[in-house]
């Protein structure tokens, strides 16, 4: 999970901001618990920032290791470096990691079928696999699932830039999976004011 973002096109905090009475990683963290409840992934992390100990300690009732990025001006490129370090360290739970799904922070609607969509075509053999919503099937979908062969290209990331243009810059196309609904991304009050309006 990746939330050490400053937000500051939300004005800050975004991340600590109400959403349906809690708060909104209190969502995103949802189908991260679902999906450890149907014993499809094994555990995790969440990357934040140093200064939100809030978000340390959801992640921590959520049974989540938080991972403090220090430099959260490193831009997502940092993040994904410390949670792939934190996956090739981290004590195996029922064996080594073979993939990671990475999740945002500041989507706290995705819905229940896209990790186990995600997790059936990573079974059938694909590396890198990411949703493609119904209402927006051409914005590239989170959460995202990436098989561990394709980790260490992380370590070669720069900014505010995910695995996405890396992997193609290597010919790795993602396989997209279809699901309903629309990418649950929060990057403005609007935002939040709009997903709030239309998500029961």
């Amino acid at each position: 999970m990746l939330a050490a973002g400053r937000g500051e096109r939300f004005g800050g905090n975004k991340l600590l901001a109400s959403f349906h009475g809690r708060m909104l990683f209190d969502h995103a963290l949802d189908p991260v618990r679902a999906a450890r409840g149907a014993g499809l992934i094994s555990g995790g992390c969440a990357v934040i920032p140093p200064d939100q100990p809030q978000l340390a300690e959801l992640a921590r009732t959520s049974d989540i290791d938080p991972v403090v990025n220090p430099d959260p001006e490193s831009g997502i490129a940092g993040s994904l470096r410390r949670a792939v370090d934190w996956l090739e360290r981290a004590p195996p739970r029922g064996g080594q990691a073979v993939a990671a799904i990475v999740f945002l922070g500041d989507q706290p609607a995705v819905p229940g079928e896209v990790v186990p969509a995600l997790i059936a075509a990573w079974r059938g053999g694909a590396r890198y696999v990411r949703p493609r919503y119904a209402g927006e099937p051409d914005v590239p979908g989170h959460p995202a699932l990436v098989d561990r062969a394709l980790w260490p290209i992380a370590a070669d990331l720069v900014g505010d830039v995910g695995l996405g243009p890396a992997l193609a810059a290597r010919g790795v196309t993602p396989t997209m999976v279809d699901v309903p609904g629309r990418n649950p991304d929060v990057d403005t009050p609007a935002d939040l004011t709009q997903l709030e309006g239309t998500t029961p």
